[in-house]
């Protein structure tokens, strides 16, 4: 493992606020480049993509740095990304229960 010592909270804190801002800009972006054409849900999860790993390689780097493991750093990164898409995925599902109204998280 790294040699930081790291509280959980404060990098599950700091990590929703930083993918808020990327989910956000990705929204905003998609907003001014949509012209009322509506984009599938493929689009979507495809199109977020490069936000993710933004936001996932900035909560990382700002908590652990990438000189020390590198290796391990951009392991998270991925596994990261691939703990927000089965998010998506959770949230697809219950997707369907009266209320809900957005499947991305």
């Amino acid at each position: 493992m790294l040699d930081r010592d790291v509280r959980i909270w404060k990098f599950g804190v700091a990590k929703t606020g930083i993918g808020f801002a990327a989910g956000m800009a990705y929204f905003l972006l998609t907003m001014l480049l949509d012209d009322d054409r509506k984009i599938s849900d493929a689009q979507a999860y495809a199109g977020i993509f490069p936000f993710r790993v933004a936001a996932w390689g900035i909560a990382l780097a700002l908590f652990y740095g990438y000189r020390d493991r590198k290796a391990l750093v951009i392991l998270a990164l991925i596994a990261g990304v691939l703990w927000s898409y089965l998010l998506d995925g959770a949230m697809a599902f219950i997707y369907h229960v009266p209320g809900m109204a957005m499947a991305i998280c």
